[in-house]
This record gives C-alpha cells, sequence and structure tokens, in this order.
C-alpha cells in the first residue's frame, strides 16, 4: 500500500491535505473526486472509515455519502439481476496512472504490492443481511470476463445512477469534525474547492472482511 502519506508517528492514519511543507505536500491530494469504497483494491477491503477535520476551507471540500443500499434497491429489476451475476475488478494502480498523475509515479516495489482484487459487482452487507453496489469509477477498473470498454460504461452507468440527489448526503465540514461510515454500504466522495485555501483531513480505517453475494 502507499505509505508516503502516514502521520509521521502514528502509522493508523492517512493524512489527506492539500497543504505543502518544505515544497512538499504532507498528504494525498487531488484525489477522491469521484465515490468510491476505501481499500476496495484489497482482497479485504475496509469495514469503515473514521475521517477528522483539522482545517478546511469556508466554501467547497464538502464530501458526498452516496446510499449504495438505496441504490441497489432503486435500479431496474433486469439491471439489477444482471449485476448479481457480475464481478468488478479493483485495480489500484490502475486508479493511480489514470486519475493520479499529478503526484509521483509508483515504484516497482509499491505496484507489487497493489495486485487487483476481484469483487462481486453487488455484496451482501454481513450484518444487515442487505444487498448493496459495490463498484467505483475510479477504483473498479473494470468487469471480469467483459469486453473492456463495455464494462466501463457500465460501471459509469451505475456509479452516476447512484450519484443522484436521493441517494447522497453532503457533509459541510467544519474544524472538529469526526465522521465514520461503512465502506461495505457507502460510497463517498470530495468536491472541488478553491486550492488557496487550506484543508487537512486524518483518516484511519478499520478491516474488513472479503465481500461476498
Amino acid at each position: 500500500m502507499v505509505n508516503q502519506f502516514l502521520l509521521p508517528g502514528h502509522p493508523e492514519i492517512f493524512v489527506v491535505s492539500n497543504v505543502k511543507e518544505k515544497g512538499r505536500h504532507i498528504g494525498a491530494y487531488g484525489s477522491a473526486l469521484l465515490f468510491h469504497s476505501d481499500i476496495s483494491y484489497m482482497a479485504k477491503p475496509s469495514m469503515g472509515s473514521l475521517f477528522l477535520c483539522r482545517e478546511c476551507p469556508a466554501v467547497g471540500g464538502e464530501t458526498e455519502f452516496a446510499n449504495m443500499y438505496a441504490a441497489y434497491d432503486a435500479l431496474p429489476d433486469q439491471r439489477r439481476t444482471w449485476l448479481d451475476q457480475q464481478r468488478g475488478v479493483h485495480d489500484y494502480v490502475y486508479h493511480y496512472e489514470v486519475y493520479e498523475r499529478h503526484r509521483e509515479p509508483l515504484s516497482d516495489e509499491q505496484k507489487a504490492m497493489l495486485t487487483p482484487a476481484v469483487h462481486p459487482a453487488i455484496r451482501t452487507h454481513p450484518e444487515s443481511g442487505r444487498k448493496a453496489i459495490f463498484l467505483s469509477e475510479s477504483l473498479t477498473s473494470h468487469l471480469a470476463g467483459m469486453d473492456i470498454a463495455e464494462g466501463r460504461c457500465i460501471i459509469k452507468e451505475v456509479t452516476e445512477f447512484a450519484a443522484q440527489p436521493q441517494f447522497v448526503y453532503r457533509h459541510h465540514w467544519r474544524a472538529g469534525d469526526l465522521v465514520f461510515w461503512d465502506n461495505r454500504c457507502t460510497m463517498h466522495r470530495v468536491l472541488p474547492w478553491d486550492d488557496q485555501y487550506r484543508r487537512l483531513m486524518h483518516r484511519t480505517t478499520i478491516k474488513g472482511d472479503k465481500p461476498f453475494l
């Protein structure tokens, strides 16, 4: 896993920030603009995430959360039944090389640690028993066994469907806010802001288990 943005002395805390010190960013920046589930590219993705706001701009930089239970329930019957049979390939290297080209390239050692994971496109929550969409436009590179371009179009279609306002909560940050969400049934993204204003966030992710239908 990429580890250059871990908080010194606290390896369990990942720094997300546009702040620079000595000419270098102190945290991950310029990404997460598309809905995703944290660390979905691992064989056992994160169960949940905690996000602490240290500093935030007065305007912009909000986080939106999409209810993937509700989006799944609202899918047309034919699309829902079809997605139940599909698997998504979650690939951080793909994500990094397509959506994070503003950052330093991954090393060969990092790439070797970031092998893709294949998960059901629809996952069953192990506690609630409900089904939720588990696809991300930025982290799911394609659908297994399908033409890549066709699969990408379907992933985009489904994630845009899930991003409709009726499925989304927008959190307006204040310094000191701590938000905890369930990555097994929620996707999230950050909204743009004027980069002249500082945004400093600390994230901790909780280990999960292998998704299943």
